[in-house]
């Protein structure tokens, strides 16, 4: 749940956005931090949060303009200016065979890729080393999940970059892809 596992991931090669937890959100200290990385632009969230709540796109040159945040723990990272145009990869695997990729794509004007915000789905083919990287992913977890999203950023010609794991996520947008719900619900069963 607390986003600060992205730090482990990166630590053990995973590619992830440019990731820092602040543990006071003040304006002063985001800044500074924004500032140190060379970052115009970033995004702050809640180290425990879900569907893009709290999210906030921070820019610097409007410090005078930022929300005040509650008080915690936040992430901060680098904004991924190209979200809006590629939008963000989801990968489902079910007991660590990859099963389905879901395209959520931004509504346009919009750089977050949750359903409160206008995303369109769209079923999709990924290609095989953007499955690797989410395997890596996977294998740098503690204890293999019975199932598991892996959401990301594919872009050509580079890496898939994980912008998270989603271990308690009940959308896996089976309603896109017919016989899927049969086999997660085999799965939990047997596994139980």
């Amino acid at each position: 749940m607390e986003k600060s596992y992205l730090l482990d991931l990166a630590a053990r090669g995973v590619p992830v956005p440019r990731t820092h937890v602040i543990a006071d959100p003040s304006a002063g200290t985001v800044a500074a931090r924004m500032r140190e990385e060379g970052w115009g632009r970033a995004v702050l969230k809640p180290a425990i949060g879900q569907s893009g709540n709290g999210v906030t796109l921070l820019e610097l040159a409007r410090i005078g303009n930022w929300p005040q945040m509650p008080p915690g723990a936040h992430v901060l990272q680098e904004f991924q200016a190209d979200i809006g145009e590629t939008g963000e990869t989801t990968l489902t695997f079910f007991g660590g065979a990859f099963s389905h990729a879901v395209l959520r794509r931004p509504a346009a004007g919009e750089w977050r890729a949750n359903s409160q915000y206008g995303v369109a789905l769209e079923r999709i083919r990924p290609d095989k080393a953007v499955i690797e990287v989410a395997r890596r992913a996977l294998a740098a977890l503690p204890t293999p999940p019975a199932y598991v999203r892996v959401d990301g950023i594919a872009r050509p010609g580079r890496e898939f970059l994980v912008t998270e794991i989603e271990l308690i996520e009940p959308a896996l947008f089976l309603h896109l892809c017919p016989g899927k719900a049969e086999r997660i619900v085999d799965l939990l069963c047997c596994a139980a």
